[in-house]
């Protein structure tokens, strides 16, 4: 950088392109990925991504047995907060109705259980309530595309009937349930669900065989009951390769905002006197990034995506055994699921400091990581005293921002000391206030991510200033103010 020593003018002028074999594999899959998604929007049913099916693959308001029923009403909705939702669905019942419920229904203390019956399976809909065919509950409900969820905002009028309801459900719906979450679920479900076309639904008891009857016997009492919905093979590994897919961009896009910032706090760093800084060093930055570095990236999120699909394959393969409460399964899954979140959470650390080193000297990911690890090894007390500092101030700024941001809220709309809002129509106050909570929440750690990323950076910056000068021929860059905290100061070189 400008006015550094020799062995650091490498990173701004003689960068070259590292990790060019990452990168084009990383082209291919993004190139496969985009034919796979041609593919199931050609071959597939785009409606699927905003017309909900019922449990017997029946479109709501399209097909002709269920044209008259565009909304989809779930059974046991709690059942969809689970973590594996978006990629396995949710495992309740669900069918197609007419509309919405607008009232609370619990059949053990209902005395009108017909006030069920639109929302029970199709063929009991005009006879008795059928615990096995219909819900045992349902709250208000309001439309989100075309699904019923549970009217929360309204929810205040029916607290008082909460106590005959099943409470450990309902508790669990009102803490995780929010039409965010069942928005998102929703999308990355219908869009790994998209690039199927052919389902084959079996029935039973439809064909009589006659290898299984003597020569006089006749098919009687023949009925037909849906089973199931058995997709073709290769979806398993489309949806398998559409998982993966998003997780490799996700991180890949985290990992280019990271090495965008490091370059330009690394930048800051390195230059004396500050007045020589680039006017648009963010633009350089990410000029540079994309010139040289995409192969980093998409090594350094590459090894991440694994991480993670590992820890998804777990979940699953978590979820199905589950129905044989084995003790020792149990187990081996929690240790494994345990060690793969530590794994992810160690090569987040390394990765992020790769990609400074990267942004320092223009190495290669491998090189880069080394380099950062070593130097963070050599000095682990600082380390270690630098992260949990920070990582702690960084949370009480948060928290501090949230509640401050909560308790202005809380007066706008829970109070009447602000004059000039109308609170009259507002059923819930502290339903507004606890969305602004969690958007302040959400904003301010976006904000933090910066900070965090510069003292990250910054620090490894010191500890290579550290090593490489020693305040005499070769001057420290960093700030007085470090220097003298740090109890070090460049010291004149004597010429005779």
């Amino acid at each position: 950088f400008a006015g550094h020593p020799d062995e650091y003018r490498g990173p701004l002028k003689n960068r070259s392109c590292t990790d060019v074999i990452c990168l084009l594999i990383f082209i291919v899959f993004v190139v496969l990925w985009a034919v796979i998604g041609i593919w199931g929007f050609r071959n597939g049913d785009p409606n699927t991504l905003l017309v909900p099916k019922d449990s017997s693959g029946l479109r709501c308001g399209l097909d002709k047995e269920v044209k008259n029923y565009k909304y989809l009403f779930f059974f046991e909705l709690t059942e969809c907060l689970a973590a594996s939702t978006p990629f396995t669905g949710c495992s309740t019942k669900q069918v197609c109705v007419e509309s919405c419920p607008n009232a609370t229904f619990y059949y053990e203390t209902s005395s009108k259980n017909l006030q069920a019956l639109p929302y029970c399976n199709y063929k009991v809909r005009t006879t008795a309530y059928d615990e096995n065919e219909c819900p045992k509950w349902f709250l208000p409900s309001t439309s989100l595309l075309n699904r019923c969820v549970s009217n929360v905002v309204d929810r205040k009028d029916n607290q008082w009937k909460l106590p005959f309801v099943q409470t450990d459900e309902i508790y669990r719906f009102n803490q995780n349930l929010n039409p965010v979450r069942m928005w998102l679920n929703l999308a990355v479900h219908n869009g790994v669900t998209i690039v199927k076309d052919d389902e084959n639904i079996h029935k039973a008891n439809t064909v009589c065989s006659p290898k299984n009857l003597p020569t006089s016997g006749s098919c009687s009492s023949v009925t037909c009951s849906f089973i199931g919905i058995k997709n073709d093979a290769y979806y398993s590994y489309l949806q398998g390769i559409n998982i993966f897919g998003f997780f490799w961009l996700a991180f890949f896009v985290s990992a280019f905002g990271q090495m965008t910032l490091a370059q330009v706090f690394a930048q800051w760093y390195w230059t004396r006197p500050k007045r020589d800084l680039p006017f648009f060093a963010l633009t350089a930055a990410i000029y540079r990034t994309i010139r040289y570095h995409l192969g980093t990236l998409a090594f350094g999120s590459l090894i991440i995506a694994i991480c993670r699909m590992i820890r998804v394959m777990l979940e699953y393969v978590d979820k199905k055994l589950k129905k044989y409460d084995n003790a020792f399964t149990r187990a081996i899954l929690c240790c494994l699921k345990c060690f793969f979140w530590c794994l992810e959470k160690f090569l987040k650390f390394i990765n992020k400091n790769a990609y400074i080193m990267c942004a320092i000297h223009g190495k290669n990911f491998c090189a880069s990581a080394k380099d950062a690890f070593t130097l963070l090894l050599n000095n682990i007390v600082r380390v270690f005293v630098l992260d949990k500092v920070t990582d702690f101030l960084f949370f009480l700024s948060k928290l501090l921002v949230t509640f401050g941001v909560g308790a202005i809220a809380y007066v706008f709309f829970v109070t009447d000391y602000i004059s000039f809002v109308d609170n009259s129509e507002i059923q819930y106050g502290l339903a507004p206030v606890v969305a602004i909570m969690i958007a302040t929440y959400l904003i301010a750690t976006l904000f933090f991510n910066v900070y965090s990323m510069a003292v990250d950076t910054l620090f490894l910056c010191f500890l290579e200033d550290s090593e490489k000068n020693n305040g005499k021929d070769r001057p420290y860059y960093m700030s007085r103010n470090l220097m003298r905290i740090l109890g070090k100061r460049n010291k004149p070189v004597k010429t005779d």
